[in-house]
């Protein structure tokens, strides 16, 4: 299938990252090469071996083949598309030896700033039980001092960048604190993401104050109730406000909190304490006299992603997601304050704080990808096999605006995109192509540890008693000793 879109003089192209790696069936038709795992150690390799057969006959063919030998490198024309475990994920690499950094040098991205971005922490000790990158870049790894201020160094002595982006989940605070003091000393300005409340303290949003930042975002995901059966810390709301009247004592503006919708168990009790949370939060502003800044919400639904507890979880119909996200909206309008939905979020907009002259004191903005096609596509992404790359290269050449417009061209193409969120069987595991560090047995533990703390005396009013009849479905088919050793 490969060598009927490949001519011999054609580019190599080389795939990698996050989305390749948690299921890179779909993007088999596109890339020749796909490294699976961490690449820093296994692109020299790649490199060595087109050294090698560049200049020679037939060179395309017998790179490949060379290249497919290699730990962690998956070639569709090679490996082919459907055996289990036939290719062993990359070995995790010392990050200290390969330090990741980036440098974006135009103000043309979402920053608008020349900014230089740093790999603190690879992986997060916290493995949320939705979150592919706790789980997969195992074990988590963290820089040294000294090789972090040699690139604080090279960013400010020697790129001239004033604006640093650290990455580190999961970091101690002390830890961070540690860090952004430096760059700090250095004369840099730090730029952070989203923050764990556990892992935020005073000193660090200070420090995100000194430094210009406009946002703090912090992630409670879903209600109380439910933050045990994603495997987060216990937060709780008036630990929320409190960092909310810090960012506004230090002059942060705006402030964020990120959700999921259709976490399993989840009920309309859930969705009103999350609506609640959000007016709190607003109301806090506003008692602090900061009916200016934005309170900006994203929301999104669950993607099940493969190599996580989650990916076993059969999702309600996107309609319901709809629901339940205009529901929490409805809500929050009720309050009166004034609401904007955006797709923003879908094209990495978000950064960007453009207030128009017009807009409303207390205003509440959902930044979601609810409405949007990508809505539809990603849990197709996510867990199709072969038939979701020739729905991608059949779709290149399509115009689509709308979920309608998608669903239309699905079923000219014969694609039933429902059957991705509702009728999704778990024996069809297109990924498991590769073998990773992550046991099978591990993932059906942990996820029904997450079943455990969802209450089934009640009829659960979004059907999600479903998720947990599945459960145990799994449990009897592909895990010997079932609920009981869970």
């Amino acid at each position: 299938l490969i060598n009927l879109l490949r001519e011999e003089n054609d580019p190599i192209i080389i795939g990698g990252g996050p989305v390749a790696n948690y299921n890179p069936l779909p993007l088999s038709l596109v890339c020749d090469v796909i490294v699976l795992g961490e690449a820093e150690e296994a692109i020299h390799k790649i490199i060595d071996s087109y050294k090698v057969y560049r200049n020679v006959k037939r060179k395309r063919m017998k790179f490949l083949q060379a290249v497919s030998q290699i730990e962690g490198i998956y070639v569709p024309c090679i490996h082919g598309f459907f055996q289990t475990g036939m290719v062993k994920q990359t070995s995790p690499v010392d990050i200290n030896e390969h330090p990741a950094h980036s440098i974006f040098v135009t103000k043309n991205t979402v920053y608008e700033e020349r900014v230089f971005s740093i790999e603190v922490r690879r992986g997060c000790t916290q493995r949320c039980r939705f979150c592919y990158m706790g789980h997969r870049l195992k074990p988590p790894r963290t820089l040294r001092w000294e090789t972090f201020k040699k690139i604080v160094d090279l960013a400010i002595d020697q790129c001239n960048v004033e604006i640093i982006k650290l990455f580190y989940e999961g970091l101690e605070t002390r830890i961070v604190e540690h860090y952004l003091e430096y760059i700090i000393k250095k004369g840099g300005r730090v730029r952070i993401g989203s923050q764990r409340l556990e892992k935020l303290s005073k000193r660090i949003i200070e420090i995100a104050a000194i430094s210009g930042q406009r946002k703090i975002t912090v992630a409670p995901e879903t209600s109380g109730r439910l933050r045990k059966v994603i495997g987060k810390h216990e937060i709780k709301d008036e630990e929320i406000l409190e960092v909310v009247r810090i960012s506004s004592l230090y002059g942060i503006p705006d402030f964020g909190l990120y959700f999921i919708l259709a976490i399993p168990g989840e009920t309309f009790e859930d969705l009103d304490k999350i609506a609640d949370l959000i007016m709190k939060v607003r109301h806090q502003m506003n008692k602090l006299k900061n009916t200016d800044g934005r309170l900006e919400i994203g929301i999104n639904p669950l993607y099940p992603k493969p190599f996580t507890p989650f990916q076993y979880v059969k999702l309600p119909s996107l309609k319901n997601i709809e629901d339940r996200f205009l529901y929490i909206v409805e809500k929050v309008k009720k309050e009166g304050f004034p609401v904007v939905i955006s797709n923003d979020v879908v094209d990495e907009k978000v950064e960007k704080r453009q207030k128009d002259e017009n807009e409303n004191e207390s205003l509440v903005k959902f930044e979601t990808t609810v409405f949007h096609p990508i809505s539809l596509l990603q849990p197709m992404i996510s867990r199709g096999g072969l038939e979701i790359a020739f729905l991608l290269h059949y779709l290149h050449s399509k115009r689509f605006n709308t979920v309608s417009d998608l669903e239309n061209l699905l079923n000219e193409f014969g694609i039933n995109a429902a059957w991705y969120f509702e009728e999704y069987i778990d024996k069809y595991c297109p990924w498991k192509i590769q073998k990773t560090l992550i046991s099978e047995d591990y993932l059906l533990k942990e996820y029904f540890k997450a079943l455990n703390f969802i209450s089934t005396d009640e009829e659960c009013k979004l059907n999600c008693s479903q998720c947990f009849n599945r459960c145990i479905d799994i449990s009897t088919t592909n895990y010997q000793g079932g609920m009981s050793n869970a």
